[in-house]
């Protein structure tokens, strides 16, 4: 994983799992931390929202939700449903963008 990307889900509040691992370390401060999650961790982290995980081509991933709206945000919009996706250039990069997305939506 990206080191900026790990930055944004740390100051997210994404709850990083701190030990060793082969890998390259990720410094956050004074403190030496390694970004120790799987893919299904990330996937676990967006809940219940999370719907997809979609190889776009070599090289393109996306990963989204729909999510079902309120009656008072259904008379909002037109739609019942509201997407949400991202995109990476991995499996992990595209979950971890949506797991930021989310998250800022809360």
């Amino acid at each position: 994983m990206k080191y900026e990307l790990a930055r944004q889900l740390k100051e997210t509040g994404y709850p990083f799992k701190i030990g060793h691992t082969e890998g390259k370390a990720i410094h956050f401060d004074e403190t030496v931390v390694y970004a120790v999650t799987t893919l299904s961790e990330l996937i676990e982290a967006c809940g219940d929202r999370f719907e997809y995980l979609h190889r776009v081509h070599r090289g393109c991933w996306t990963a989204g939700t729909e999510d079902i709206l309120t009656e008072e945000e259904e008379e909002k919009r037109e739609s019942l449903y509201q997407s949400t996706y991202e995109v990476g250039s991995t499996p992990e990069e595209a979950v971890a963008k949506l797991w930021l997305e989310l998250n800022k939506k809360l």
